[in-house]
């Protein structure tokens, strides 16, 4: 079971990953800021269940390979089936 300082920092990683996400600006000439990019995405979190919004199907994808590593590390892994 993840605890609140397990998902603080699941939700920092995602934050992290979201910087390096290729998004721009409505006009499609320039990159988003990395703070735009941090806020572009959300992770909404209750008990030990939690959630990824993103415009991109893409995105979430990224996020959920690697929210995957992270909780092997720790000795836990995602349901597929509630995925």
């Amino acid at each position: 079971m993840l605890e609140k300082s397990d998902l603080h920092g699941m939700q920092e990683l995602i934050k992290g990953l979201s910087e390096t996400f290729a998004l721009t600006r409505s006009c499609g000439r320039y990159q988003l800021p990395k703070r735009d990019k941090r806020d572009a995405i959300s992770v909404i979190s209750s008990a030990d269940d939690f959630v990824i919004l993103h415009e991109s199907l893409e995105a979430i994808q990224r996020c959920q390979s690697r929210i995957s590593e992270w909780l092997i590390g720790i000795s836990l892994e995602l349901k597929l089936c509630l995925t």
